[in-house]
């Protein structure tokens, strides 16, 4: 639903516990976070945990609540659960480095991104996946609408 509170806040105050505490990307738990059968998905492991925020931030200002952010360590799980971020683990082996683009690390990420859109659109949802340096600026499923 578009006006669900995730308990996460822009100027960071009144802090509240996420209504799913659940760190797995399921189902059910993509159609609660989805508002009409769409969600946006995103993923960062601990160093990109600045942008986590700043994306997130951009998605509150447009009042949207139907995304979830993917971490695909540890250590980026916890950032983003002390932070009240909508989340979930990814479990992957990746490095909690940064990825150098074209490097095994980043090629492995690949199949990771393809296992969560495959899910997404074999649970029967409309799905915008992004980078976590993509920022989305506008509701990007009305965007698309727009043409058939």
């Amino acid at each position: 639903m578009m006006g669900m509170d995730h308990g996460w806040s822009m100027d960071g105050h009144s802090p509240r516990v996420m209504q799913d505490s659940s760190i797995e990307y399921t189902r059910d738990r993509a159609h609660t976070t989805a508002a009409s059968g769409k969600i946006i998905l995103t993923f960062t492991n601990r160093v990109r945990l600045d942008f986590a925020m700043s994306w997130a931030a951009h998605l509150l200002r447009l009042g949207l609540s139907n995304w979830l952010v993917g971490a695909t360590d540890e250590q980026a799980l916890l950032g983003l659960q002390s932070s009240r971020l909508p989340c979930f683990s990814m479990r992957t082996n990746l490095p909690e480095t940064e990825w150098d683009w074209g490097s095994p690390s980043f090629k492995a990420l690949g199949q990771h991104k393809i296992e969560l859109i495959h899910k997404t659109l074999s649970w029967g949802l409309d799905l915008v996946i992004t980078d976590i340096d993509a920022f989305v600026l506008r509701e990007p499923f009305e965007y698309m609408a727009r043409w058939p």
